[in-house]
């Protein structure tokens, strides 16, 4: 098995990258994943940094928005609280630029040598990227925050869709940063083209502007950013169906069924699954731009 480039002694691994013509997919797979395996034990620091990250963030998250209240502006504090989480989660996903751009010289020889299809190696990269990085991230982070905060305790589902929610997000950020570190050649300025997509996703996000006030040439862009899928999502998962109370100055107290509040948002009370595929969708999108760009254009000098 190659781990950065050198074998080691056992002799299945010499046979196992010889000629992917003569060796099954899935035999390079496992020669793949083991190789990957060792390197995310051996480079832990990365996921160690990631789980740090998100515990410090999510305490400090859940002081500022401690106990949230079901009134007006507990409804304005949700909406902060999801947009830092979903902001949160799209800048840790730039640390899968350097998924490829590390092994690039590495992938090209080894291409080149034919020890393996590009098939086996982007899907053990993939794999070993997203599940570690991008799953148990948020799952700390909402074990966290969602009891701290007071989101809706009345579902337990509820929680299980905000998670659904929120590794969706960490999936498809880091996906979409995999898909700008290809087609930039230097690991630098993929790191800074990924930045700019995500801020560029974050403001078309439905939070920051509103879309209705935007000028039509540019309004469109609001479909291509994953930051408007998962804030529609959170905030149906946590208001839709639910009783407000409106309490502004000045004015005597009732309570509003959250769907009016949504729609005020410029939300869709029913739009809990379709984000959720989008947001899926988008993931699979990226990743397979990603192989296609990856197939095309990182080639072996022959």
């Amino acid at each position: 098995r190659r781990v950065h480039g050198e074998l080691d002694d056992e002799p299945e691994a010499a046979t196992a990258v010889t000629d992917r013509g003569r060796v099954p997919l899935w035999r390079q797979l496992r020669v793949l994943f083991f190789r990957d395996a060792v390197l995310l034990v051996r480079e832990r620091n990365l996921l160690r940094m990631h789980m740090l990250v998100t515990v410090i963030a999510a305490f400090v998250l859940g002081f500022v928005f401690l106990n949230i209240r079901g009134d007006l502006s507990g409804v304005q504090d949700r909406a902060g609280s999801f947009f830092f989480i979903i902001a949160l989660l799209s800048f840790a996903g730039v640390s899968a630029v350097d998924t490829f751009h590390r092994e690039r010289a590495i992938f090209v020889r080894e291409r080149g040598n034919g020890d393996y299809r590009p098939s086996a190696y982007f899907s053990s990269k993939t794999l070993f990227d997203l599940f570690p990085l991008r799953a148990l991230p948020p799952l700390l982070l909402c074990t966290i925050v969602y009891f701290m905060i007071g989101y809706r305790m009345d579902d337990a589902s509820v929680f299980f869709r905000f998670l659904l929610i929120t590794i969706l997000t960490s999936t498809v950020a880091a996906a979409c940063c995999l898909f700008v570190s290809v087609l930039v050649a230097t690991a630098g300025a993929a790191n800074l083209a990924a930045v700019l997509v995500v801020l560029a996703q974050m403001l078309f996000g439905g939070f920051l502007a509103s879309m209705s006030r935007m000028p039509g040439a540019i309004s469109w862009l609001h479909y291509l950013s994953f930051f408007r899928y998962a804030f529609e999502a959170l905030m149906v998962n946590e208001i839709a169906g639910t009783r407000v109370l409106f309490n502004p100055r000045g004015f005597a107290p009732i309570f509003l069924n959250g769907n009016v509040i949504l729609d005020n948002y410029g939300l869709a009370p029913d739009s809990f699954s379709r984000n959720a595929g989008v947001l899926a969708g988008m993931t699979c999108l990226y990743l397979v731009g990603t192989f296609a760009v990856l197939l095309t254009t990182v080639k072996e000098r022959r």
